[in-house]
């Protein structure tokens, strides 16, 4: 299964940092796979970790250029907004580039950098898999009939 630490934790202030007792680490904060074992099995239950599809994850290859790795990473933080479209904004000189992000009736969805969409992206995809959990865990209460 492949897990991330659990973006909404923190820790006095801090991200939380999950340990991973197989690499004698701490996990990387974008995530990795690890067993179904009990071990991350309790971390996830207890919210510590949350799951993610590799595949949302945009795989981009080493011997892209600059411009192309950009490219390859906003066309995975559109996919994850599902939004059709991006704009570039004019971002002063040594400022990280902001990314407007668009739907399909040309709506601005989001605007941020590469960095700060990600992370919208993680904490509302932690979000619904807490909504998910919460439902389970408290399904809507039965009608008793007369």
């Amino acid at each position: 299964m492949f897990l991330k630490p659990n973006p909404n934790k923190t820790v006095e202030g801090n991200p939380l940092q999950v340990f991973d007792p197989e690499r004698r680490s701490f996990m990387p904060a974008d995530g990795a796979a690890v067993p179904a074992n009990e071990y991350w099995i309790r971390r996830l239950r207890d919210g510590d970790c949350v799951e993610y599809d590799p595949k949302d994850v945009a795989a981009v290859p080493d011997d892209l250029s600059d411009e192309e790795k950009l490219e390859a990473a906003i066309a995975g933080i559109c996919d994850r907004f599902e939004a059709a479209n991006f704009v570039l904004a004019d971002t002063p000189e040594g400022q990280d580039q902001k990314i407007g992000l668009i739907d399909q009736n040309d709506n601005l969805i989001e605007v941020g950098t590469l960095a700060e969409l990600t992370a919208i992206a993680d904490k509302r995809d932690a979000d619904k898999a807490a909504a998910k959990k919460s439902e389970k865990k408290n399904p809507p209460a039965k009608k008793k009939g007369k």
